[in-house]
């Protein structure tokens, strides 16, 4: 039964927005890829996704006016280039190009003691040229190894998770098919605890990252507990950034 003490209103929305129409490529520029996934986003935030049709075209209904920066992954979860890609007024229709890259990493993860990792998540970031919403993930087999396809020539970060571990970052330069091994070693746990500098009161709703200095990649982030405290896990021997961020600070 409606609360007697609330108002109700309706509400009416009008979407002003522009239809984007666009084409997914292999490298060589020619061979049109249906069956991929396109995503627009804003920063680090996508806003939309849709597939490719058996053209390898995507169509966008209603994408707001603005900056956006799709990417594309292929069914072999190759990761296109991302561009820049600028909504005008409603009723446009854009064509862009997205091209998927030809280079192959895979590789096999272990433990320091020797025995293979399976399970463990392992994501590769593209470091040069623009920045990139979307990375490529894959999970090791039962035998340790990994693949991914679809990469660009450049500098990229091979990120490796796995519970229990510290987690793992390489720098990798890309230029042909590259195999890499990865041994993880068991992690270690930090502690601290989060309060003002004048008084010593803990603060709550702070959030803890913990970042890698080079190449300045979040290993992990951590929110303090009811004690103030917070706990950061997972994290190898060495030295880190520790930023802590609260709205009234």
């Amino acid at each position: 039964m409606p609360d007697p003490g609330l108002a109700s209103m309706t509400v009416g929305l009008t979407v002003a927005g522009s239809s984007v129409q666009g084409r997914v490529f292999a490298l060589e520029g020619a061979t049109l890829l249906p069956r991929s996934t396109v995503n627009p986003a804003v920063g680090n935030q996508l806003v939309a996704t849709a597939p490719t049709d058996t053209n390898g075209v995507v169509r966008f209904r209603v994408l707001l006016p603005g900056r956006y920066t799709p990417s594309a992954r292929s069914p072999a979860t190759a990761l296109s280039s991302n561009q820049t890609l600028t909504v005008f007024a409603a009723g446009n229709v854009i064509n862009t190009a997205l091209t998927l890259g030809n280079v192959d990493l895979k590789g096999r993860v272990t433990d320091s003691a020797g025995p293979v990792q399976s399970n463990a998540t392992v994501a590769v970031f593209r470091v040069d040229g623009p920045p990139a919403p979307a990375f490529l993930t894959a999970t090791t087999s039962s035998e340790g190894q990994f693949a991914t396809a679809g990469l660009f020539a450049g500098s990229h970060v091979v990120e490796i998770r796995n519970d229990g571990y510290a987690t793992r970052l390489e720098s990798v330069s890309l230029e042909a098919d590259t195999t890499q091994a990865a041994a993880l070693s068991p992690g270690a746990t930090v502690a601290g605890r989060v309060a003002t500098g004048q008084d010593g009161l803990g603060i709550g709703g702070a959030v803890v990252s913990v970042l890698d200095p080079a190449p300045r990649f979040l290993v992990t982030a951590a929110v303090p507990d009811s004690n103030r405290v917070y706990t950061a896990y997972d994290l190898s021997t060495s030295a880190y950034d520790v930023v802590i961020a609260h709205n009234l600070y």
